[in-house]
């Protein structure tokens, strides 16, 4: 048999595969039967759109490498979970500023007339109030609050018409007559009924309630209500301290080492608004305050729990500040109970009159505010552990001061006129904190109201309060024309006034009483520079009849504040003295004053 005949016993596929194409003339023009494949679904993009078999290397495909084609990737097991990712703040919000400009009558505005008000407290009034050092309390969280709580933008809304009011009156108050003062009435009046009516609900919620009694202190004080501000300011803290007494402290808490986080979201507070708590405290006890003397005391202990924590070494603006404040309200918490204390004791006498509100005029007497001095004992007898207290409190001060040395002192050198907005902020916050720490130290000498002669031994801290008020003050009055100023929070003006009511030194007197005299309109809360430079002058000019030759009182010629009647609105003030008329007699002095 030959090799052809053999060849036709064998199987077909055997016989294709060895039969050239000369040889099976019986296979051309037909079709070739492809044998199927299961599908592979894990191939790079690329390969699979061009129908290609992949080799699935990772992470490029070496069939697109070698075909020069950029590798499309693969696709991501559907059960593979996502990667976490690590917690980040949230971005900040924009300004609100911005988006002002887009506010129109809508459901939230009874009219166009309100968007406006509106408006004009965002993009005017809320930069004034907050002063040169940023936050974002005035032209954020107060407007945000405002869109979601009625009786909060009624407050915006008043706030925004009175101040409109004011630039129309210029440094005099405004007429009852004039339109915007009208609707500011108006407005305010529809705040304070929501809050009346919200009230129970607030109570649980110190967020919106501090909010609204902010609005509510600015209304006043603009206004010139300055003892229903302090009022207002006095309750809503204790309302707000109490609170948190009885939620374990949730509500606010000196931030030292890290910040406390609040179990309910809906009670918490931001840095910022718990600085503005901070102002409305220091606001009350440097005017009027009633409160009881236990709540000075709880506060000031608690307080100072956190002041014994401060490091050795402050490392920022804010760490400078947030302990500085926590001195201050712990300083002034501290006085009002230990001159509390010092009024129940047999020793004790007092010329003062008893004190209580009169309306529109803020009756200031020394068992309401720190700065009367009532009594006529040269030596009072001071019990040791009150003593003691106010050594600490002093002590603190000077600890402060080592441990935010090299801070404000990178800070503190003044800006050239090209400097940006940063750096400056960065020297009046840094500024204001050293004018603060010098008053705190003289402040704390007034506690056991001792005799005007002690004052002498603070004239460095006088003569520092001056001169920082005078570098720092252009950046806190900016160009307003004739219209007033109005600042939330204790800048100056308090420091300039003690300044100009102990200190004997003519020079460094005049100095102060001359800068508070050359900022009218100019306020900080419940203080006006130009009612604090009136009434100083008064006294000085009662005392320096019998100036000595090198500049300074006698001793035996000096007056101490016993009393003040100010209505803010008449702008005027009653005010009562007892000036020495030799070692042994004091002789009553009043006066009416106007400005």
């Amino acid at each position: 048999m030959d090799k052809a005949e053999n060849m036709e016993h064998l199987p077909k596929t055997v016989c294709s595969s060895t039969t050239s194409e000369e040889e099976e003339p019986h296979m051309k023009g037909k079709t070739r039967v492809k044998v199927k494949a299961p599908k592979v679904r894990t191939g790079c993009f690329t390969c699979r759109s061009r129908r290609v078999k992949c080799d699935e290397a990772k992470p490029d495909c070496k069939r697109c490498a070698k075909f020069g084609v950029e590798c499309g990737g693969y696709q991501k097991d559907k059960l593979q979970r996502p990667k976490t990712r690590d917690i980040v703040p949230r971005t900040p919000t924009p300004r609100i500023i911005l988006l002002a400009k887009q506010i129109h009558t809508g459901p939230r505005f009874a009219d166009d007339l309100e968007a406006r008000y509106f408006q004009h407290y965002v993009e005017n009034i809320a930069v004034q109030i907050q002063g040169p050092i940023r936050n974002n309390i005035w032209d954020r969280l107060i407007p945000q609050a405002g869109v979601l709580q009625p009786y909060v933008r009624h407050g915006i809304v008043a706030l925004g018409a009175l101040t409109k009011s004011r630039q129309v009156a210029g440094l005099q108050e405004p007429d009852q007559s004039y339109p915007d003062y009208q609707i500011a009435l108006i407005q305010y009046g529809k705040a304070l009924k929501g809050m009346r009516e919200s009230l129970s609900a607030e109570a649980r919620n110190p967020r919106s309630a501090l909010i609204a009694c902010m609005l509510v202190f600015c209304f006043e004080s603009l206004q010139g209500n300055q003892a229903i501000a302090s009022l207002h300011a006095s309750s809503l803290v204790s309302i707000l301290c109490h609170w948190n007494w009885e939620n374990d402290d949730t509500f606010y808490s000196v931030k030292v080492g890290g910040s406390r986080v609040c179990p309910d979201p809906a009670n918490q507070i931001e840095d910022d608004l718990q600085e503005a708590f901070v102002g409305l405290d220091l606001q009350a006890l440097l005017f009027i305050d009633s409160r009881p003397t236990a709540t000075h005391h709880r506060v000031a202990d608690k307080m100072s729990l956190a002041i014994d924590r401060m490091p050795a070494n402050l490392e920022s603006l804010d760490e400078c500040q947030l302990h500085c404040q926590a001195m201050m309200r712990r300083n002034f918490h501290f006085v009002a109970f230990a001159r509390a204390a010092i009024a129940e004791l047999p020793s004790f006498t007092s010329n003062a009159q008893s004190s209580s509100l009169d309306g529109e005029v803020a009756i200031m007497r020394s068992e309401n505010n720190p700065w009367d001095n009532p009594s006529t004992n040269e030596s009072l007898y001071v019990p040791a552990h009150l003593l003691a207290e106010r050594d600490r409190c002093v002590n603190d001060i000077w600890r402060w001061r080592t441990s935010s040395r090299i801070v404000l002192k990178r800070h503190c050198i003044p800006p050239p006129q090209s400097a940006s907005t940063r750096i400056i902020q960065n020297f009046v916050q840094a500024t204001i904190l050293k004018i603060h720490a010098a008053f705190n130290i003289v402040f704390l000498a007034r506690t056991f109201f001792p005799p005007e002669t002690a004052y002498d031994a603070f004239i460095e801290e006088f003569r520092a309060v001056v001169d920082l008020s005078y570098s720092v003050v252009p950046y806190l009055m900016t160009s307003t024309g004739n219209t007033s100023m109005f600042r939330f929070d204790i800048g100056i003006i308090p420091a300039l006034s003690q300044t100009a009511m102990l200190c004997r030194d003519s020079g460094i007197r005049g100095r102060a009483i001359d800068l508070l005299l050359s900022t009218p309109g100019y306020r900080e809360g419940i203080w006006e520079s130009l009612a604090m430079g009136t009434i100083n002058s008064w006294i000085r000019d009662l005392e320096e009849e019998w100036m000595s030759g090198n500049g300074f009182v006698p001793g035996d010629r000096r007056a101490s504040l016993s009393g003040v009647d100010i209505d803010m609105r008449k702008r005027t003030a009653e005010v009562t003295c007892f000036q020495k008329c030799g070692p042994l007699e004091d002789v009553e002095k009043n006066t009416l004053l106007t400005w």
